[in-house]
């Protein structure tokens, strides 16, 4: 229901006489009226967005104008709301998800992708913090930091794609049988122990002395108290 009432809703914003007013809200501001209007459409289409590539595409975007809106209010020496901080991780950490449920080709190009838009992003946030007011700082360090993670999963993806699919939980393919759970037995419950470890004193009347791990002068139960052999 909620997903049929944000198509019928962003419908109506496209084609019940209010086209201008969403059109214009495309470049606002957090800071500017026509913001929340903004944020409802890129939700809209978001919803209408099934396909993995096609709305992690939709997501690089939406990060990038995230990480511009918080550069362009730092530039204006206006405070960056906190809600605008959270969308870009949100984008990015949908981003990343999104990638992993790709084939190994899509997912290397969506990881460059991912790495090329956060270092460009990087760079535009650093020269704006030089010379922007401290009250923005705060807000913009925060910013650096999730796109610098992202980046780092970006970059740790392309070298390694396997533990990234580990890391985002997506390698195991659906038609695999469960595994099943091991409890290892209790000591003294009679179960032979592996590598004959287990309790008792160590001595046996019918071995035969052996060289150990520890060389000829080892512990053990050898000659003189030493392990090995005579």
């Amino acid at each position: 229901m909620t997903t049929l009432f944000t198509v019928l809703l962003a419908l109506a914003l496209a084609f019940g006489g209010v086209g201008a007013t969403a059109h214009a809200a495309q470049g606002s501001l957090p800071t500017d009226s026509l913001y929340p209007v903004k944020l409802f459409l890129e939700d809209a289409r978001l919803a209408l967005t099934t396909d993995p590539q096609a709305e992690l595409d939709l997501l690089v975007i939406l990060a990038g104008q995230r990480a511009a809106e918080m550069a362009a209010l730092a530039g204006e020496g206006q405070p960056i709301p906190s809600q605008v901080a959270l969308r870009l991780r949100e984008h990015l950490q949908l981003a990343l998800a999104r990638a992993a449920e790709l084939d190994d080709p899509a997912l290397l190009a969506a990881l460059e992708q991912i790495r090329l838009m956060t270092e460009t992003q990087l760079q535009v946030m650093q020269q704006t913090r030089q010379g922007e007011p401290a009250q923005a700082d705060d807000a913009l360090r925060q910013a650096e930091q999730t796109l610098t993670q992202t980046r780092t999963m970006a970059e740790g993806g392309l070298a390694d794609p396997i533990t990234f699919r580990l890391r985002l939980g997506t390698n195991r393919p659906e038609t695999a049988p469960d595994q099943p759970a091991v409890t290892p037995p209790a000591i003294g419950d009679g179960t032979p122990e592996p590598d004959g470890f287990g309790p008792g004193d160590g001595t046996c009347d019918d071995c035969t002395p052996q060289a150990t791990p520890f060389g000829p002068n080892g512990p053990g139960n050898g000659p003189n108290g030493q392990g090995g052999l005579p």
